[in-house]
């Protein structure tokens, strides 16, 4: 504390002025790393001493505090950024105020007008700041429900309802206008085979129409995680077999033109072309955070933290975790804690939540799937981690998070 309240930032400063000055009222100094484990471990008793010392100021029962966000940037150049230990932590965003897009990390703080600081969080840059801001709130107690107290923030933090996702209302899911896309881009690819090959129109548009419902018939819209076309290419090559094969009957029995045989080929060529498209556009939007909603992990153990991990480095998968529900651990973890599982019903209706991942949990089976039952008649999405997820088994429904597999289950059976 003497450290702060003298100004030093440097450890190494502030012992040389304290061997130098303060002998008398510390006999004994340790060396500077002692000093740097013993205040690392003295992290949570200085956390709790501000805490105190902040409310016995007046300006903490203030019914005004003041939330907003500033860039910390780490690095500019892509060498920095390649080479960084920030690697995990810091991640790309954008700053409104200056226009421009930054490498780095986001400082959120809450405070009153007087400028006392209520809470602070360090995230990533493309960390939401309205889901920062209310786990900021709920996760302190002292700050949880005070009645009448006012936030005011800037538009970055504007809703009709504070709790909803960013971007999109609660009937517009993004995994769906994702599928959209993708179901119009092989529509896109079949209608330009179609033209290129020249048959005539009534076969050609039976052939594009047998081939979108076919495809639609085997789950290949189906909303997934990951976007790989060589993950799906077998998938397809089976089901567009059958519209080809259904080519060559009609060809016997009506002596169709050469025509739609030459637009059967170009149909599966363009039409991966379309899917490889439509998937790097996907993408794209999901790293800009255009087409990502948030989602929750059940679970305490390390498969969620490594859920977490991966969701956050690699957000092309489309998923933003605010943060795992179950028993509060005192490890590090990326991501805050909501609360026990029990409270899933209130979280969902919090954040908004259409999507839940199930990891390990230490809840038994039965209890878990009443918890899992209430999400389920809320219409969220739940996908589960096997049991066994390191055999290498893959289902129709499954999907995968680098490398970790996930089985969505049907609501009915709920």
């Amino acid at each position: 504390m003497i450290q702060a309240l003298l100004g030093y930032t440097s450890e190494q400063r502030f012992l040389r002025y304290a061997n130098t000055h303060l002998r008398g009222l510390f006999p004994y100094l340790p060396q500077r790393p002692a000093y740097n484990k013993r205040l690392r471990n003295a992290g949570a008793m200085m956390q709790h001493i501000i805490g105190v010392l902040a409310r016995d100021c007046p300006t903490w029962h203030d019914d005004l505090w003041l939330v907003d966000s500033t860039p910390v940037e780490c690095g500019r150049s892509r060498e920095t950024v390649k080479r960084s230990d920030m690697a995990g932590y810091a991640s790309y965003g954008y700053c409104a105020s200056h226009s421009r897009f930054f490498w780095g990390l986001r400082l959120h703080l809450i405070a009153t007008p007087s400028g006392l600081p209520v809470a602070y969080a360090l995230t990533s840059a493309k960390t939401d700041e309205r889901d920062t801001a209310l786990a900021m709130l709920h996760l302190d107690p002292a700050l949880d429900g005070r009645p009448g107290q006012v936030l005011m923030a800037d538009k970055g933090y504007l809703a009709a309802r504070h709790l909803l996702p960013d971007r999109w209302s609660p009937g517009t899911r993004p995994a769906r206008l994702a599928s959209a896309m993708i179901a119009a881009g092989d529509v896109v690819g079949l209608l330009l085979a179609m033209f290129i090959a020249g048959a005539p129109m009534p076969l050609s548009f039976l052939h594009v129409a047998a081939c979108v419902l076919t495809l639609a018939a085997a789950g290949c819209y189906r909303p997934r995680f990951n976007l790989g076309l060589l993950h799906q290419l077998p998938q397809m090559l089976m089901v567009l077999a059958v519209p080809s094969v259904a080519v060559v009957f009609v060809a016997a029995a009506f002596d169709a033109p050469r025509e739609l045989f030459v637009q059967d080929a170009l149909a599966l060529v363009l039409l991966l072309s379309a899917r490889a498209i439509s998937y790097a556009a996907v993408r794209f939007l999901r790293r800009r955070g255009r087409l990502s909603e948030p989602v929750a992990v059940l679970g305490n153990g390390s498969v969620s933290e490594a859920l977490v991990s991966h969701m956050r480095e690699h957000p092309e998968y489309g998923l933003t975790p605010i943060g795992y529900l179950g028993q509060e651990r005192n490890t590090d973890c990326r991501a805050p804690w909501l609360g026990p599982n029990e409270r899933l019903d209130e979280i969902i209706q919090r954040h908004g939540l259409r999507r839940i991942l199930v990891a390990f949990s230490d809840v038994r089976e039965h209890a878990l799937v009443e918890i899992l039952r209430i999400a389920a008649q809320q219409g969220v999405d739940i996908h589960v981690v096997p049991r066994f997820f390191d055999v290498p088994l893959r289902f129709g429904s499954m999907d995968e998070i680098w490398g970790i597999p996930l089985h969505e289950l049907p609501a009915r059976p709920l």
